[in-house]
């Protein structure tokens, strides 16, 4: 009897785990995240339009910040409103919750690296230094595509998410178009040819995930409590 017991015990904790992974993978893959990357790459192609004009570095920064910072609240609501009734809250097991820790750590890093970047991009402009020191466009290219493919590999491996890495290599042939090839220089407002392109197939992707996750994920119905109904009693 005890060693049915136990077996039991270990067939519903392998049934969790089941469960609990198959709906962090299909919170994951809602296509949400894909949405977000199309609002980076169109922050991105705004700041390419915005940069073929006269307009303030603060205000080229201030638009990145908003676009993208716009888009991660967007996706935070969106699943909520729309992700979350479907699937339900599921209360995951201590180790995921650490991998879930150390995701945010990871991109609040890469925000940070994002944001360093493009500040001190700005201020190289304006007060003559060079970012990168001596090194040449591959050089820097190759610098930037590891700052950019690093995290987002550590933030796919612990999503269980590898279609990021699709994005990750969008963002480092961006940057060989604009560092290597310069293809800005060549091509008026060709950074945001470039960026708008992986823009709208980045939104492509996550629309038709997310319709489609829409579809197959109705929401559960809502059980209606039996009301109680008061009688009169005549006397």
């Amino acid at each position: 009897m005890k060693t049915a017991d136990r077996w039991e015990n270990v067939m519903r904790a392998l049934d969790l785990k089941s469960i609990e992974r198959r709906n962090w993978r299909m919170i994951q893959r809602d296509g949400l995240t894909d949405a977000l990357f199309g609002a980076i790459f169109l922050a991105s192609a705004v700041v390419g339009v915005l940069d073929q004009t006269d307009v303030a570095d603060g205000f080229r920064i201030a638009a990145l910040a908003i676009i993208q910072f716009g888009g991660v609240l967007a996706m935070i609501l969106v699943r909520r409103r729309y992700v979350t009734p479907r699937l339900g809250r599921v209360k995951y097991a201590p180790r995921r919750v650490r991998r879930t820790h150390v995701l945010r750590a990871i991109l609040a890093v890469c925000v940070a690296i994002t944001v360093a970047l493009v500040v001190l991009t700005t201020l190289s402009h304006r007060l003559g230094f060079t970012l990168f020191g001596s090194l040449d466009g591959i050089g820097v290219w190759l610098l930037i595509s590891a700052i950019v493919l690093i995290p987002i590999g550590a933030i796919a491996y612990v999503m269980e998410y590898p279609r990021l890495l699709l994005y990750g290599a969008f963002l480092s042939a961006a940057e060989f178009m604009h560092i290597v090839v310069e293809f800005p220089k060549r091509v008026p407002f060709g950074a945001s040819y470039v960026y708008g392109t992986f823009s709208i197939v980045a939104f492509a992707i996550g629309i038709t995930i997310f319709t489609r996750f829409l579809k197959s994920t109705p929401r559960p119905e809502a059980v209606e409590e039996p009301s109680e109904i008061e009688g009169h009693h005549d006397t």
